[in-house]
């Protein structure tokens, strides 16, 4: 029975064994059963046959229950695994011992191979290979071998293989082996012929050695390891170390780069140099749109590159711009200012400013006064420069009738035509002949250009009811300057309608940008046809229907009427105006210092007196007074006389400290103020000059 438990622990061992190191394939444990004892099941198992009972022998002391053997490793369940051979049944007879219980009658009679591999090593005369049964253990030799400690058998050369041991059985051919380890190093010394220090190394003689420290000297570049100081022999890989050895480390100088980064169109070469090359300086590239800022170390401009310095690397710099401008500068020869310009150096200009000039072609630039060489598109940058306007005159009234004398001026004719001034006309006190008639207005245009009619009186024919320069004015008159005006009336007036004026009889059209400085004087007496007869007058319109903007007017308008109807006293209505007697149209933007006069010898009739208009039944705007209104059995104010029912007055002021409709006073430090022109007035101050202003000495806002 002691001999079944002996047998049955080695096969556990053996079980164990095999799955552990590999070295043969084994099924999995599996109790086998007695025919007689019951036998362990595997996991307890199908009961196997109990054999017949044969004779019930004497129950072979129960066999002590096999003592249920040893449970063997449960092994992996395996499905259920086959209830084992169910051991022969034995012949019902005399089973005597029970037969051998599984394992041992499996394997009855196996034998295996052991084969030694020695592995450099000797066996001293023991065979190397021999023959044993199922389950035996060995008695291991062991082999020698010199320089070398013997570590035992393996199933394998890997780290894993296990190791064979005197109680290992054998289940399975095997071949066992040999394991050594060397008992012999040797020493490697480095000499690194004044690199870094490197510790000898210590190996194994048998040691294969594929790799060696790396040195390091400044400046150099490593060039191997060799056998002798005179670096006439290599180390060559592998190395395997019979003795202790020094070897020697080679070097050569290193070479560097200096790599440039211009940051520019420009490229520079790099300077391949010995380490430890001085440099006192790095050239510059040659880039004249910039204005070089010197070598950094970094492409931020962080650190710039300090000298001398050494080179003992590979080094990368950075070249620093700052943009460079150019200065195109513009000389327009009579046209418009253009602003000097800066261009950054190398800048394609598409196109330069163009600048403006009154009747004039601009023709282009050029780069000399002499208007030799024109400038052409695109213009590049790389100096600073002048450049030169050259014009072609446009005669912007090529389609007017030019006047320049006063016999030109007494000869308009066709009151449809263009007329333009060509010069200040001092007429030397010679009478004009109204341009026009109450019959025939005058529809063109006449431009004054700035110009100046002065020193003459108008030649009004008796019985005139439309009188002034112009006795209707339907078209356009802009621009004029009129000065020493004289016009006088004395002579009985029959029509119903009577219109005197300085420039105008009546204005149907536009008047803007004029002024007049006249002496009128009206003076009738006599029977009138209509006892409601009006009477309008005013230095630039007695009536005005249509557009009177940036106006003035100054001297004086002087009216006085002594009028019967059919014996009886004048009974009508009599405005008078610093700019219109009357206004049905628009007055923007004007100013009047005249003295404006009414006189009338009864107390009949509607005599009214305005500094501005003595009327007003239309729009009345942005105007200012500051002459004087007078008269007899007169109504006076010094913007208008009165007011019609669908009239409107807006920023209007007179110069008397007095409290206007609009509820603001003109005080004489407003009129020394030219922001009150431009902010409270609105006028233009590219119309009106309001640069000296002083009204105290007389001197008063103009026209330019």
């Amino acid at each position: 029975m002691k001999k079944h438990l002996m047998i049955i622990l080695s096969l556990v061992i053996v079980v164990c064994l095999c799955f552990g190191l590999a070295a043969c394939d084994s099924s999995p444990a599996q109790g086998t059963l007695d025919s007689g004892v019951q036998g362990e099941q595997g996991e307890q198992g199908e009961q196997g046959e109990q054999g017949e009972k044969g004779e019930q022998g004497d129950k072979g002391d129960k066999g002590d229950k096999g003592d249920q053997g040893i449970q063997g490793p449960q092994g992996e369940k395996g499905e259920k695994g086959d209830p084992g051979p169910q051991g022969e049944k034995g012949e019902k007879g005399d089973k005597g011992d029970k037969g051998d219980k599984g394992e041992d009658a499996l394997h009855a009679n196996e034998t295996h191979k052991v084969k030694y591999d020695v592995n450099g090593g000797d066996m001293k005369g023991q065979a190397s290979e021999i023959t044993v049964s199922y389950g035996d253990v060995l008695k291991l030799p062991v082999p020698t071998r010199e320089h070398y400690i013997f570590e035992g058998w393996y199933t394998g050369d890997g780290v894993n293989d296990g190791k064979f041991t005197s109680v290992t059985p054998v289940t399975c051919d095997v071949t066992l082996i040999a394991r050594w380890k060397a008992d012999t190093t040797y020493r490697i010394s480095f000499n690194t012929m004044g690199g870094n220090g490197i510790a000898p190394k210590t190996y194994y003689f048998d040691e294969e050695i594929y790799e060696l420290p790396t040195p390091v000297k400044y400046d150099c570049e490593f060039g191997g390891w060799y056998l002798d100081k005179n670096l006439q022999n290599e180390v060559g890989y592998p190395i395997t170390l019979t003795e202790n050895i020094e070897i020697f480390a080679k070097w050569t100088t290193m070479y560097y780069y200096i790599n440039f980064h211009t940051n520019c169109d420009v490229t520079m070469p790099a300077i391949y140099a010995e380490a430890g090359s001085s440099y006192k300086a790095l050239s510059a590239p040659d880039n004249a749109n910039k204005e070089f800022k010197g070598w950094y170390y970094d492409s931020g401009f962080s650190q710039a590159v300090k000298y001398p310095f050494e080179l003992h690397s590979n080094l990368d710099v950075y070249a620093k711009w700052d943009d460079v401008y150019y200065t195109v500068s513009f000389q327009s020869n009579g046209g418009d200012l253009i602003t000097a310009q800066n261009y950054l150096a190398g800048s394609l200009v598409q196109e330069f400013p163009t600048p403006t000039r009154l009747n004039h072609k601009f023709l282009g630039w050029y780069t000399d006064s002499a208007l030799h060489n024109k400038v052409s598109y695109p213009f590049a940058v790389t100096q600073s420069t002048t450049l030169f306007a050259d014009w072609q005159f446009i005669d912007p009234y090529a389609d007017y009738v030019k006047i320049s004398d006063v016999a030109q001026l007494q000869n308009i004719k066709d009151l449809n035509g263009k007329y333009v001034l060509t010069c200040d006309i001092d007429c030397k006190g010679a009478q004009i002949p109204m341009i026009g008639s109450e019959s025939a207005p005058f529809t063109g245009i006449f431009l004054g250009d700035f110009y100046t009619i002065s020193n003459f009186s108008i030649s009004v024919p008796e019985g005139s009811n439309r009188a002034g320069l112009f006795a209707i004015n339907s078209g356009t008159i802009r621009n004029l300057r009129i000065e020493k005006m004289t016009m006088e009336l004395n002579y009985a007036l029959t029509k119903s309608a009577r219109y005197f004026g300085g420039l105008v009889g009546v204005n149907d059209g536009t008047i803007d940008n004029v002024s007049i400085s006249a002496d009128i004087d009206l003076s009738s007496s006599g029977d009138c046809f209509d006892k409601n007869t009006t009477t309008y007058a005013g230095l630039i319109a007695a009536n005005n229907n249509g557009i009177i903007n940036n106006c003035s007017s100054d001297g004086k308008i002087s009216s006085y009427l002594s009028l019967y109807y059919f014996g009886n006293r004048y009974d009508g209505t009599h405005p008078v105006g610093g700019i219109s007697g009357n206004n049905a149209g628009n007055i923007t933007n004007c100013m009047s210092s005249a003295a404006v006069i009414c006189n009338n010898d009864t107390t009949y009739g509607s005599r009214v007196v305005g500094g501005i208009v003595g009327i007003n039944n239309k729009t009345l705007e942005n105007c200012l007074f500051l002459g004087s209104v007078s008269g007899t059995n007169s109504t006076q104010n010094a913007i208008c006389g009165s007011s019609g029912k669908n009239a409107t007055q807006e920023n209007c002021y007179k110069a008397y400290n007095i409290i206007t409709e609009g509820g603001s006073t003109a005080t004489v430090e407003n009129l020394n103020d030219s922001s009150f022109y431009t902010d409270t007035l609105k006028w233009d101050s590219a119309i009106w000059d309001v640069t000296e202003l002083n009204y105290e000495r007389g001197l008063i806002v103009k026209l330019k």
